[in-house]
């Protein structure tokens, strides 16, 4: 079958590694163009069915089948800029999430107890989620979101009704965030919280830093993942 150019289901996962029930899935999710079919009903995937599998399994793995699905479905349609800028976009976050898990890296490892008010007062100047924002370039709404299920420290302002952040948010806030882009479910983190709260941050820079190696290893994923999408495109003639 491979010598007339068509490949059974079989036959493609065999050679890229890949479950048959994963082909139809991505099939069925349009990551693929629509596949010929044999007199008897079989599919029968060419050779650009196997660059798209390819592509789909390499950069599955960096960017995630999510993005790499939204791409794939861009070069269907032809529109590969579109595709190559959605690619750029994702690099670009992956690179803001770097600066993050720096940045709580930084902060945890210029103070002592995380948790701790700055000289052990109780009146340590508490913080706005304006400045938290311009301290670390995180969402507004996600911090919103991260304060309601109890993940950071916060009081109400008596005259405004503001919230107003513990000194130590921007550190929790930056590793929160650190920890979430290395995968880490919120249940989770807001153990992990615990713990580095109860002891010296240590723990605390090892998780930080743990999420930076994973950012190295996805970074190198997604290098595999670019090199398969160029082959894809010229296998199209498409570049």
């Amino acid at each position: 079958m491979e010598k007339s150019g068509l490949w059974r289901p079989i036959d493609i996962a065999r050679k890229i590694g890949m479950s048959t029930s994963a082909l139809r899935h991505y099939e069925s999710w349009g990551m693929v163009p629509p596949v010929p079919r044999s007199t008897t009903g079989y599919r029968l995937y060419t050779r650009q069915h196997l660059a798209y599998y390819q592509c789909i399994r390499r950069m599955g793995d960096g960017f995630g089948i999510k993005q790499t699905g939204a791409v794939m479905r861009c070069i269907i349609k032809g529109a590969v800029d579109d595709a190559l800028w959605m690619v750029n976009e994702a690099q670009a976050q992956k690179n803001r999430d770097k600066q993050i898990a720096l940045r709580a890296v930084q902060l945890l490892s210029s103070t002592g107890k995380l948790g701790a008010d700055e000289g052990g007062s109780a009146s340590a100047a508490r913080l706005t989620i304006k400045t938290i924002v311009q301290e670390t370039g995180i969402a507004a709404s996600a911090i919103r979101y991260w304060d309601q299920l109890g993940l950071l420290e916060t009081e109400r302002d008596t005259g405004n009704g503001y919230r107003l952040f513990h000194p130590d948010a921007i550190k929790q806030v930056a590793l929160i965030k650190t920890l979430r882009n290395a995968g880490y479910s919120l249940p989770t983190i807001q153990g992990l919280l615990l713990q580095v709260s109860e002891q010296q941050v240590t723990h605390a820079i090892e998780l930080a830093q743990a999420a930076l190696d994973e950012m190295n290893r996805a970074l190198r994923q997604q290098l595999v993942g670019l090199h398969e999408l160029y082959k894809l495109l010229r296998e199209l003639e498409l570049l």
